[in-house]
């Protein structure tokens, strides 16, 4: 494939809102949750029975929301799901899970159920598994200037042939500001596919440089 790849999906969960391009737009406040939900959340927005969901800590619980506005069902049938690719990037990463995980080391229990989420990739396993996707998964980890590699990476994978079909997230979620890093809450999720498939655009391709996940959240 030559060319940039069409975006033809993208969720967004942030501090104040979910909203996906097929028309979810719903606030924090209206639904009465802090951002990013809770064990109802899912079915609130979106009518989806999820018995797994209230187990998520906040950084894998915002990315499925945003991957479910993105509407990544609807757009790839279950044969496209199997080879399509997923490709995450966060500059935070677990760092909140781990800050709690190592504070719960020294005291009476230690929350042994948060541990798998210790691990960068756990988010994506947890939108792999609801969504079927099977292909090629990467976890990158970004500075704040590097922002939308995970866009880059599927790009190149398309150009290689390696797939027809990419799910690509940027999310950053720490609930509490540590030394070097403030407090946040952003999950931005694209559904890309090649251009020679007959598909709709629902954004331009977005870019390099600055913040491409940011100019593809403010199309949606």
């Amino acid at each position: 494939m030559t060319g940039e790849p069409i975006v033809i999906g993208c969720g967004l969960v942030d501090a104040e809102r979910i909203r996906g391009a097929g028309g979810v737009d719903v606030s924090w406040t209206e639904l009465g949750v802090p951002a990013p939900g809770d064990a109802r959340t899912l079915r609130s927005v979106f009518d989806r029975a999820d018995t797994t969901f209230r187990r998520l800590e906040s950084l894998s619980r915002a990315l499925v929301l945003a991957a479910t506005a993105a509407r990544i069902d609807e757009l790839l049938t279950a044969e496209e799901r199997e080879r399509a690719a997923l490709v995450g990037e966060s500059h935070v990463g677990c760092l909140g899970i781990d800050r709690r995980y190592t504070a719960s080391l020294a005291g009476e229990f230690v929350e042994a159920a948060i541990f798998p989420y210790t691990l960068p990739s756990t988010s994506l396993g947890e939108v792999a598994l609801r969504f079927g996707l099977r292909g090629p998964t990467l976890a990158i980890s970004v500075e704040p200037g590097g922002l939308g590699e995970s866009l880059r990476e599927a790009r190149r994978l398309f150009a290689a042939g390696e797939v027809r079909h990419a799910v690509v997230a940027s999310v950053d979620v720490l609930d509490e500001a540590a030394p070097g890093f403030p407090a946040s809450l952003r999950a931005v999720v694209a559904v890309l596919a090649a251009n020679d498939l007959v598909a709709e655009p629902i954004a331009p391709w977005p870019g390099d440089g600055g913040d491409p996940f940011g100019r593809l959240a403010a199309a949606t």
